[in-house]
C-alpha cells in the first residue's frame, strides 16, 4: 500500500528556525514534502499553487503577520490545518 505524503508549510521570518524545524520533521518516519516561507505573502503564494495539509506559522513576522495570514488562508483554502506560535484566545 502506498503511503500518502503530508505537505507541510513552515512560515517564519527566521531562516535558521525554518531550516531547523524542516530538518527535524524530515527525521520522522512519515513521508512529507516541506515548503518554506519567510512571511505571510510568500505563504499565500505557496498555498495558492500547492495542496498543503499543515501550516506551521509564526505570528510575529514582517510584511504580513500570522494573524492576517490565517485570515487570508481561510479565504483561499479550506484544507490546511494551521498551527501557530502566538497568544491563545
Amino acid at each position: 500500500m502506498k503511503e500518502k505524503s503530508i505537505h507541510i508549510l513552515i512560515v517564519d521570518d527566521h531562516n535558521l528556525f525554518r531550516k531547523s524545524l524542516s530538518n527535524l520533521i524530515h527525521t520522522f518516519k512519515f513521508l512529507s514534502t516541506i515548503y518554506e516561507a519567510a512571511n505571510g505573502l510568500e505563504a499565500l503564494e505557496i498555498i495558492s499553487s500547492n495542496l498543503i495539509d499543515i501550516v506551521l506559522l509564526d505570528v510575529q513576522m514582517p510584511v504580513m503577520n500570522g494573524v492576517d495570514t490565517i485570515k487570508q488562508i481561510k479565504k483561499v483554502a479550506s484544507k490546511p490545518r494551521v498551527i501557530y506560535n502566538g497568544p491563545q484566545k
